[in-house]
């Protein structure tokens, strides 16, 4: 039960960690050589970032 969010906050919160994270997932397996890589790149750096920023609140 402690890992129960404590409010509608943490819950919204954990709801865009999740799908932040899932989006990280997916940028990881664009292959590099193909036209979207590069830009993927950009998206995960800054997705990552995005990521840390709000793991540290």
């Amino acid at each position: 039960m402690a890992s129960i969010p404590a409010d509608a906050h943490d819950v919204g919160r954990n709801r865009v960690l999740s799908q932040l994270q899932s989006i990280i997932n997916q940028l990881e397996k664009v292959q590099n050589g193909t036209t979207a890589y590069l830009k993927a790149q950009e998206l995960l750096l800054s997705a990552n970032n995005k990521l840390r920023q709000l793991q540290v609140k």
